[in-house]
């Protein structure tokens, strides 16, 4: 598994945070540039993570990191009239980041990612306590074998 995060330093205080997976080594790089030099894993993370990049580029490169068949979780925040995007905090450093957040729609996410040849498999969104709303989608890579076919438009955003 590669768990892909805001800010990277971050996943190197939390080894072993999800159930049933251990992380045993770390890569810190810039996703958008970076080659990233291990074997393609079976799943890859990426939190509040799209927000902050170019999301074609940074589908293309996490594309390389995943074996034929393999998952990519994503969460992005979803837009609010009443909550600010960057939540107020006593870290000012978190508030340098409103000039470079973008949210990014879960039907733009979803229509990029098959352009890159993944498959969105489930959504989801889910409400946090102090009321931000996020999306959870599931893609699955296409193997080399089976070319996956977008499914008829669900309705969905």
């Amino acid at each position: 598994m590669v768990w892909i995060s805001i800010p990277i330093t971050f996943c190197t205080r939390v080894p072993g945070l999800l159930i049933g997976y251990h992380c045993s080594s770390y890569w810190l790089a810039i996703v958008q540039k970076d080659e990233f030099a291990f074997a393609p894993v079976e799943l890859v993370f990426a939190g509040l993570l799209f927000e902050y990049v170019d999301a074609e580029v940074v589908l293309a490169k996490i594309q390389a990191m995943l074996c034929p068949g393999g998952m990519l979780l994503t969460v992005v925040q979803l837009p609010s009239a009443t909550i600010s995007e960057i939540t107020p905090s006593q870290f000012a450093s978190l508030g340098a980041l409103s000039s470079v957040m973008r949210l990014v729609p879960p039907k733009l996410l979803r229509q990029l990612a098959a352009a890159h040849g993944y498959h969105e498999t489930e959504a989801q969104t889910l409400k946090a306590a102090g009321g931000k709303e996020f999306q959870v989608q599931a893609f699955r890579l296409a193997t080399p074998n089976h070319r996956l076919q977008p499914t008829p438009a669900s309705g969905r955003d």
